[in-house]
């Protein structure tokens, strides 16, 4: 799989040495807007360390954003004219509905939302996804990437904020 994450903070890391740690990329594109603190990352040889999303998104398949909620209107607008049928677009923004994500990107991508826990970062996370209808045809995608640092349970859209309280 080729995997970028978008936002490489404490839970975009957590999610990349999970990923890393079970063999799950062929590669991964790490992204934050100072680079410098996740240089080690490169060590992994299939991991490349950059500022710049539109380089990630265009080598990718899979996309996970882990930004800030703040800022995840503006990079979902500024990568929209990069996305292909081939995306799934995996959302960690608490709060950020698929339908507000639908209205920046188009109701015609792979949109799944998931609320891992901190529990991610020892593999142990219990992971609340949920996704568009298209999306449904990539759930079971999503489950294996997050499977690989715990457990997933698949809920309604209406149900992940009492999930973000509860993780």
């Amino acid at each position: 799989m080729k995997i970028a994450i978008i936002g490489a903070g404490n839970l975009g890391l957590a999610i990349a040495k999970g990923i890393l740690h079970s063999n799950g990329a062929t590669t991964m594109y790490l992204t934050k807007r100072n680079t410098s603190s996740i240089k080690e990352f490169e060590k992994y040889g299939n991991v490349v360390v950059t500022s710049d999303n539109h380089e990630a998104v265009k080598q990718s398949d899979i996309l996970i954003f882990a930004v800030q909620p703040g800022h995840f209107a503006q990079i979902l607008d500024d990568v929209k004219d990069l996305l292909t049928e081939n995306h799934v677009l995996i959302s960690t923004i608490t709060g950020f509905s698929i339908s507000k994500i639908e209205e920046i990107v188009g109701a015609d991508k792979y949109i799944v939302r998931s609320m891992p826990n901190t529990a991610i970062s020892v593999g142990n996370s219990m992971t609340c996804i949920c996704s568009n209808e298209l999306g449904k045809k990539r759930i079971d995608l999503t489950k294996g990437i997050f499977n690989r640092m715990g457990h997933t349970l698949e809920i309604p859209e209406d149900l992940m904020q009492a999930a973000t309280v509860i993780c």
